[in-house]
């Protein structure tokens, strides 16, 4: 199975994090704060990366799509999807192209507003490109949920409502690497819509 480019980029991105901020693991639990506090920035650091990565992959899709429609002047099944999602008829004026309008609010209402890493992120950026909900493994779905919360403790309480929160390299670095195989499956999943 080849890994786009983008995934490639995103997993070394993803262990240069790992090799600069993760500290050895310590079987007592007995972590500095500032070890602490690395384990800290990576969880955040790796949920930004990883929203990123969701984001660029719709927009390569959304690329794809209108190269397409500009050479042949058929909308593919991502424009017809975003349109059915986001366009209405009465929305657009004659001078404006629908599937361009849809595009545009898309990029604006869903994609510009994305700001985490829940399932329902997910649905909102791409079940508008056509994709079958059913396709969507439920378990990375899951574990995307649980690793949103995660961040949301380190990133919206100060560390002193966090003294009881011991976080773990190890566990950390396995969760984040188990994300990090469904994520390639999901850029799989994908990538038949970057050619549509």
């Amino acid at each position: 199975m080849a890994h786009s480019r983008r995934f490639r980029a995103l997993r070394k991105r993803i262990n240069q994090l790992e090799a600069d901020l993760l500290p050895p693991a310590k079987p007592a639990g007995n972590y500095t704060l500032a070890e602490q506090d690395r384990v800290r920035a990576f969880r955040l650091l790796v949920h930004a990366e990883i929203e990123g990565f969701l984001e660029q992959m719709v927009e390569e899709v959304l690329a794809a799509a209108l190269i397409k429609y500009g050479s042949t002047g058929r909308p593919n099944r991502v424009l017809k999807a975003v349109r059915q999602s986001l366009c209405r008829d009465d929305e657009v004026t004659a001078s404006t192209d629908f599937f361009d309008a849809a595009l545009v609010e898309f990029r604006k209402k869903v994609v510009a507003k994305n700001h985490g890493l829940k399932a329902r992120n997910v649905h909102n950026l791409f079940l508008p490109l056509g994709i079958d909900p059913d396709l969507l493994n439920t378990s990375w779905l899951n574990a995307l949920d649980a690793f949103g919360e995660s961040r949301g403790q380190v990133a919206h309480q100060p560390y002193n409502f966090q003294v009881n929160l011991v976080l773990d390299p190890i566990v950390e670095q396995n969760s984040v690497n188990q994300l990090v195989v469904e994520l390639d499956n999901f850029d799989q999943l994908i990538a038949p819509l970057r050619r549509s």
